[in-house]
């Protein structure tokens, strides 16, 4: 049986979960030739890589937006500490 991945992420793609389950339970099921076993390494291999990198760049995205918001909390601590002084030294002179 010739492995149609197009046609499993068809299925996968449409949700159609219970078919592409049955797809992939006939293929396993049959002997796989060496180039089968290649494509299905290779394209195993391919689907791991980007789903990492799509997770790398979601924890980059997050980790940028986390130093920006650390970013505007030391800015407004400035702020804040700069009126307290201000506050003091009007204090101090009454």
């Amino acid at each position: 049986m010739t492995i149609d991945i197009n046609k499993i992420g068809e299925l996968l793609r449409g949700n159609q979960f219970e078919e592409a389950k049955e797809l992939v339970r006939q293929i396993l099921s049959e002997p796989l030739s060496e180039q089968e076993k290649a494509k299905i390494f290779s394209d195993y291999t391919l689907a791991y890589m980007q789903v990492m990198n799509a997770l790398n760049d979601r924890y980059e995205q997050a980790l940028k937006e986390a130093i920006e918001d650390i970013e505007t909390l030391e800015q407004e601590k400035v702020k804040l500490e700069n009126k307290l002084q201000v506050a003091k030294v009007m204090m101090s002179g009454r």
